[in-house]
């Protein structure tokens, strides 16, 4: 199994064929006693039941697109800020070539910050993770799937997906790097899709004003150099 991530902001990449072992010995993020991953069929499925096994799950997104309904607990790191770890461990604190979806380490405190940076994995063998994000490439699954639903502690939210881009490892996702890890205002927004309108494959003419944003970050599977990004803003109820 081929997987792949990125850390924007450091530019670091991660692509193994095999489960990585990390350092056992951080104890600000092991989980005391790793739990075993049920049989799918008892599969955790509420924010609290995730964060009994894990008490660092901070939120779960919910994809229900037309292939299929995508699920995944995300990590908070402002607590812990290790995100070598968590790409490298699944949620129940075991080694996994598949790691867990996480908050960007240097993204601020969302108590200080209207946008938070989601990393996560790809794959070529199965649909874990955020393989099924490589789906977006296509502009009828970008237009037949527009929405996905943010469960935290505060509730749920619905979020609409403002663009999906696509990166080679230069100066420009520097650059993008840079503006996803900042607070967002709906002007700048604009004008980081004009401006880097040659890496965005497709994107929604909607109005981008929002009280938060939610980006997510995964790798090329076709040419580990490259990243896609999906930017979504949050729905006024």
């Amino acid at each position: 199994m081929t997987v792949c991530f990125i850390t924007i902001m450091v530019l670091s990449t991660f692509c193994s064929d095999d489960i990585v072992q990390t350092d056992m010995d951080h104890a600000a993020v092991v989980l005391d006693h790793p739990a075993e991953e049920p049989e799918t069929t008892s599969r955790p499925y509420g924010l609290d039941e995730f964060q009994a096994i894990n008490p660092y799950v901070m939120a779960i997104v919910h994809f229900d697109n037309s292939d299929g309904t995508y699920r995944v607990p995300v990590v908070e790191t402002f607590s812990t800020a290790d995100a070598d770890y968590w790409m490298s461990h699944d949620i129940y604190g075991n080694p996994s070539s598949l790691g867990s979806a996480f908050v960007d380490e240097h993204t601020p405190n969302q108590d200080s910050s209207n946008h938070l940076l989601i990393n996560g994995h790809s794959s070529f063998s199965n649909q874990r993770m955020f393989t099924f994000m490589l789906n977006y490439r296509s502009a009828d699954y970008f237009n037949a799937n527009s929405t996905f639903r943010w469960f935290d502690d505060l509730g749920s939210s619905t979020y609409t997906i403002i663009a999906f881009a696509h990166y080679p490892m230069n100066e420009s996702i520097q650059t993008a790097a840079v503006f996803l890890n900042t607070h967002i205002e709906a002007t700048a927004l604009n004008q980081y899709l004009i401006q880097d309108e040659p890496y965005i494959l497709h994107k929604r003419d909607i109005d981008l004003s929002a009280d938060r944003y939610l980006s997510f970050v995964t790798c090329d599977q076709d040419d580990k150099s490259n990243r896609y990004i999906l930017i979504a803003r949050k729905n006024q109820k």
